[in-house]
């Protein structure tokens, strides 16, 4: 039987970091902030006003979804893992391949609700894909130690 679609907003309550109530006056404050120019993602945005570090915001959410929470402080990416995914698409989507099993790649991700990134993912890694959760400062922290970055390749 397939799982039921449940919505963000169901999601952040099910991992008690959101409420409904909360879930839509942050939005707005978060929709307000991106018009206003601030770059922050809704799970940033959202961990913040909750009063908890992004990381500890990740873990609660990793556990609702039955995903990894994926500690990248000093992980180390093969080349052949990390040229699955492309460097555009790593930095548009913020997302980090860390490693390969059986044919399966685990990304690291930051905002699992981002559109496009599943498909984008899946469509770059030309195979079976697993998610994880990590905090936006260590996927691009990750990402710039990994790609070398001068970020030429972009594009």
């Amino acid at each position: 039987m397939a799982t039921p679609f449940l919505s963000i907003k169901t999601l952040l309550n099910q991992a008690a970091l959101v409420t409904p109530e909360q879930f839509e006056m942050w939005g707005k404050q978060w929709r307000t902030a991106v018009e206003g120019g601030s770059d922050d993602s809704l799970m940033t945005f959202f961990s913040r006003e909750k009063g908890i570090t992004e990381e500890q915001f990740l873990e609660k959410l990793a556990k609702t979804l039955d995903w990894p929470f994926i500690d990248l402080q000093g992980i180390g990416v093969p080349p052949e893992v990390r040229a699955r995914i492309s460097t555009k698409v790593a930095f548009q989507y913020n997302i980090i391949p860390v490693s390969e099993e059986n044919g399966e790649l685990r990304i690291a991700v930051s905002n699992p609700f981002e559109p496009g990134l599943i498909n984008s993912a899946q469509y770059e890694a030309g195979g079976p894909i697993q998610f994880g959760l990590a905090p936006k400062a260590e996927i691009e922290k990750a990402l710039k130690k990994v790609l070398r970055c001068g970020c030429r390749n972009i594009g």
